[in-house]
């Protein structure tokens, strides 16, 4: 596996040209509160967001009130 575009044998000069132009462009990118606002609105974030927590919830209530365990 190549440790990056630059050295990745498969892949003709000009496509290590364009691999790496697109690496520098997205590493470039800065954090944009208009595309937050766009993720959170989005019903399939909070589905998401919801299925997260009532996935990991039970965790905490097991942890909390573990089961009886019977000495018989």
């Amino acid at each position: 596996m190549p440790k990056d575009a630059s050295s990745a044998w498969f892949l003709a000069e000009r496509e290590r040209k364009i691999a790496m132009d697109r690496l520098i462009l997205d590493r470039a990118t800065h954090f944009d509160m208009k595309q937050a606002k766009e993720a959170l609105s989005d019903p399939r974030t909070l589905l998401y967001a919801a299925m997260a927590l009532f996935i990991t919830l039970p965790t905490a209530i097991v942890k909390v009130f573990p089961a009886e365990q019977s000495y018989l």
